[in-house]
């Protein structure tokens, strides 16, 4: 997928579910948003870096990231994939 977040292109590719409501996605030139290139999100609005130890026992994320206005604008489109995926 790839979507055009404040005069940017970023590549998003869908990834899966990863465990429980947590989804690992992959993406280029992701780091403009403030994102890593490898990344969880969980609904409605975290993120965190792609590492085990960031999901805790009750499969919620933990250790999440600072929201910028650039995952803001990504949340849309990853909560319409999401919804789509079903």
């Amino acid at each position: 997928m790839e979507y055009s977040i404040f005069g940017d292109s970023v590549t998003i590719d869908p990834g899966g579910r990863y465990i429980g409501s947590i989804f690992q996605f992959t993406g280029r030139n992701l780091p403009r948003l403030g994102l890593p290139d490898n990344f969880f999100f969980q609904m409605p609005d975290k993120f965190a870096f792609h590492v085990k130890e960031n999901i805790d026992q009750d499969a919620q994320l933990i250790n999440t990231l600072p929201i910028t206005n650039g995952m803001c604008a990504l949340m849309h489109y990853l909560r319409e994939w999401i919804k789509s995926a079903g």
